[in-house]
């Protein structure tokens, strides 16, 4: 081992090794940790844990985008149910669908439902992320006639685990781009 001048923010000590140790190193990421733990310094390892955490928080955060879609007023076409369990980053804690099933965690039929005809406003577009699925827009609607006027749920979009039919028929990034399905809600008249 010799020890290594500062490179950047990264002062390591430098370990002279056969390239089948490095490429252990590489496969077995788990027993990397540990050793960087005892050759970097103090400095390095804050920034080792702090970048991970920040991704990891990042992807937990509903972005909300501008959009012309907000404000926008669209009328049921066939009935539906509110649906409420426990907020994800799929979902709010509600959701309002024709669907009998729903697959976001733990969420149950609450008993209200929307007539076809009752009237939502569009509040809200956030931009959320996972992992495995990448980026995605949730839609979020206040319902602004009817017995359940003032209840705000999310609505069946381009996201993973929600159910059919969507009210988004088309999966993009650009919240001004969306297009609502007129099989399940119109504009307003």
């Amino acid at each position: 081992m010799q020890k290594s001048q500062k490179n950047g923010f990264l002062k390591c000590l430098t370990i002279q090794s056969t390239p089948s140790r490095l490429l252990g190193w590489t496969v077995y990421a788990p027993l990397r940790l540990p050793l960087l733990t005892t050759l970097c310094a103090k400095d390095t390892m804050k920034y080792l844990l702090i970048i991970p955490i920040f991704f990891l928080l990042s992807s937990c955060v509903a972005v909300p985008q501008e959009s012309s879609l907000i404000g926008q007023c669209l009328e049921l076409v066939e009935p539906h149910k509110l649906w409420e369990g426990r907020e994800s980053i799929y979902a709010s804690s509600r959701l309002i669908t024709s669907s009998d099933r729903v697959q976001i965690g733990p969420m149950e039929k609450t008993g209200v439902s929307f007539v076809a005809g009752t009237q939502f406003k569009v509040q809200g577009i956030f931009r959320n992320s996972n992992g495995s699925y990448g980026p995605f827009l949730r839609v979020v609607v206040e319902a602004t006639s009817g017995d359940n006027k003032g209840v705000v749920a999310d609505v069946p979009a381009c996201v993973p685990y929600h159910p059919r039919p969507r009210w988004i028929t088309n999966c993009t990034l650009n919240a001004n781009e969306l297009t609502f399905n007129n099989q399940v809600v119109r504009t307003c008249t």
